[in-house]
């Protein structure tokens, strides 16, 4: 009796994933969960997730309360995944979400406050798809949208006053040179995809970053005139490239000094402008944020048939050493502070301390590597969000006073392997239960 007892115990402890201090988890979702993004009140958040009606669990985003997690509102519409949604910097009465149906559509919230309704399709413009969205952070009349055919394409209300059929959103098209343009012989880097994976405003709305597959990122200044003449800078790290692979993610500090980029090798890089504060902008690599660090506490298992030795998606001489490896998915700021979401399923915030970033504080919780990454500062305590990818929610946290930066969140860990962009091995717990259960049956 007692070993049955024992086995439900477990079993129960197999299916429940323990939270951290504070940790809200916004489920209810069957397909990766892909974008996050914060009411600018900090009451709700919105979760993009691979909407598919073709398969029989359609799949649409949803809008969730931060105060308990519970699904509030879901946004049906789209005929196709769900890559990216963001809700508007302004009063949060639109959101914008970005699809592979080539589509972005604007919600907007009933009278009653009981649906979200689609106001506006915008398709026919982008190609392929919509891979990411930002809205402007003092406009509620322009967002920013890139897609698959390497398009950033900012979107703007015309409020001319004719007539309401002329308040339509105009698009601008735009988009960095190909890497061959430069003075430098990148030729061979044409026949990469030139898909744009992430697109982020500065918070002072000048600068626009961007990231794709071609290994480079971009930041475009300014970024509030239709019309006029772009100034691009390229991103440049020490190999000439931005990344060594692929880059999934961009974001701005705070104070618009910083950008930090995600990258498929294991990179988070850190970019300053180094003409802060006076006209202009140029942009130079700054540092790196390795995650390749040695952990004696580090645990996986490796899948099954995958050999011992080194390969992309593990590191090398699977289970040990144990090394913290793998892509970078996501980046984000606190502040200065940047945040990466990486290969071991965490976000780590790092600091800078003697010339170098240092990894100061972890937020665990997400069964997946963390695929966006979305901070709130407005509220008391600030708060940060995560698309927690292939485990199909998405989590927030408070953020702690910097005094706790040496210290790390209480959230049990559940890592059995590094996924790269996949659902994580089953828990090895359940099977533990499975054969206490079977002991104790036999026993009985």
């Amino acid at each position: 009796m007692a070993f049955r007892k024992l086995s439900v115990l477990l079993l129960g402890l197999a299916s429940w994933h323990a939270k951290g201090e504070g940790e809200v988890v916004f489920g209810g979702h069957y397909n990766a969960c892909r974008g996050i993004g914060f009411k600018p009140d900090g009451s709700q958040v919105v979760l993009a997730s691979e909407d598919n009606p073709a398969n029989l669990r359609p799949d649409p985003p949803s809008v969730h309360s931060v105060a308990d997690g519970s699904t509030l509102f879901l946004l049906a519409g789209h005929a196709g995944p769900v890559w990216d949604a963001v809700f508007d910097n302004v009063d949060g009465s639109r959101i914008a979400t970005a699809s592979a149906d080539s589509t972005v559509k604007v919600w907007s919230l009933a009278a009653d406050g009981s649906a979200w309704a689609p106001i506006h399709s915008l398709a026919g413009v982008h190609a392929g798809h919509v891979m990411a969205i930002d809205w402007h952070p003092t406009s509620i009349n322009r967002f920013v949208a890139c897609d698959a055919a390497g398009q950033m394409i900012v979107w703007t209300y015309d409020t001319n006053g004719l007539s309401a059929t002329f308040q339509t959103w105009v698009p601008m098209v735009t988009g960095a040179p190909a890497p061959s343009e430069l003075a430098a012989a990148f030729g061979v880097l044409d026949t990469i995809p030139r898909i744009l994976t992430d697109v982020k405003y500065a918070p002072n709305g000048n600068y626009i970053g961007i990231c794709g597959f071609h290994l480079f990122c971009n930041i475009f200044s300014p970024s509030n005139t239709i019309g006029q003449t772009w100034v691009t800078s390229w991103l440049m790290g020490p190999a000439a490239l931005s990344h060594g692979a692929s880059i999934w993610g961009i974001a701005f500090s705070s104070n618009n000094q910083y950008a930090a980029t995600a990258g498929y090798d294991r990179m988070g890089n850190i970019w300053e402008d180094t003409t802060f504060g006076s006209a202009g902008q140029t942009w130079t690599y700054k540092a790196s944020l390795n995650t390749a660090q040695f952990d004696p506490s580090w645990s996986r298992t490796c899948p099954t048939g995958m050999p011992a030795g080194c390969n992309e998606e593990i590191g090398c001489a699977c289970p040990a050493p144990h090394y913290i490896g793998g892509p970078v998915w996501s980046v984000g700021f606190y502040g200065t502070y940047p945040i990466t979401g990486d290969a071991d399923h965490m976000a780590r915030m790092w600091v800078w301390e003697n010339d170098a970033y240092v990894s100061k504080y972890s937020f665990q919780g997400c069964l997946s590597p963390p695929w966006d990454i979305a901070v709130h500062t407005k509220t008391n305590p600030p708060m940060i969000g995560l698309a927690c990818g292939s485990d199909s929610t998405g989590r927030a946290w408070p953020i702690p006073s910097e005094t706790a930066f040496t210290t790390t969140t209480t959230t049990l860990p559940w890592v059995m392997y590094q996924g790269v962009g996949e659902r994580t091995a089953p828990g090895l717990l359940a099977l533990f239960v499975l054969l206490v259960s079977g002991i104790a049956q036999r026993g009985a």
